[in-house]
């Protein structure tokens, strides 16, 4: 018997203000599949970037800390390790599906080591 998990989506929205959603409370714009993931979700109001690329930004989301630590500071470096492997190793099928600026966790030291 497989088993079965629960699902989890992660939408990261690139270049949205804070008025771009309809179920946020401005109807003059048309968004019925984000305000059904409002709706049936959870949805952040107030947050905050840890750099200004993306590729920082993002690994520190992943990673659980601020660039200077996990010394990614720009878009396109290959990062070692985070909790999606952990989600991976559980079971999970984890996708990156977008735009995407980041590179491949790299699987191994030697791997990042070729890489570089």
């Amino acid at each position: 018997m497989e088993k079965e998990f629960e699902r989890c989506l992660e939408p990261q929205c690139v270049d949205h203000r804070y008025d771009t959603i309809s179920a946020q409370g401005f109807p003059y714009v048309d968004t019925p599949n984000l305000d059904r993931l409002i709706q049936e979700g959870v949805c952040f109001t107030n947050n905050f970037v840890a750099s200004a690329s993306c590729g920082p930004s993002r690994a520190r989301l992943f990673k659980g800390y601020y660039p200077h630590t996990t010394g990614i500071y720009r878009n396109a470096e290959i990062w070692q390790h985070s909790w999606i492997e952990n989600l991976v190793d559980a079971g999970y099928y984890c996708v990156n599906i977008g735009k995407c600026k980041e590179r491949r966790i790299a699987s191994s030291l030697a791997e990042l080591a070729d890489a570089q």
